[in-house]
């Protein structure tokens, strides 16, 4: 399994998406543990490729579980009820406010 689960918000804007994401940080950002990330990000598909771009210091994160190890059952147990989550709430009103973006 995967050390990270990802989903995308889409916006009103085209091409721009709130990225929701929550993945096993292993010490070297932070503390070790599962980290909740919410940011925008521009997707474009051109010429059969598809890019991702991310805003320099325009999300916001933190490490809402510190864990010695990563465990697969665990980070879907968390990704499970990411939206019970405070700073799930408090991060997406920010950058939602920050960027202006409405969700569609």
């Amino acid at each position: 399994m995967s050390r990270k689960q990802e989903e995308l918000l889409p916006t009103t804007q085209p091409e721009h998406f709130i990225e929701i994401s929550l993945y096993w940080n292993d010490g070297y950002n932070g503390p070790k543990g599962y980290r909740l990330s919410i940011g925008p990000v521009t997707i474009q598909n051109r010429n059969g490729y598809q890019s991702k771009g991310y805003g320099i210091c325009s999300g916001f994160g933190k490490t809402i579980e510190q864990a010695p190890r990563f465990n697969a059952r665990k980070l879907a147990d968390l990704w499970a009820k990411r939206a019970s989550f405070p700073e799930y709430a408090e991060f997406l009103s920010k950058v939602l406010v920050k960027g202006n973006y409405t969700l569609q």
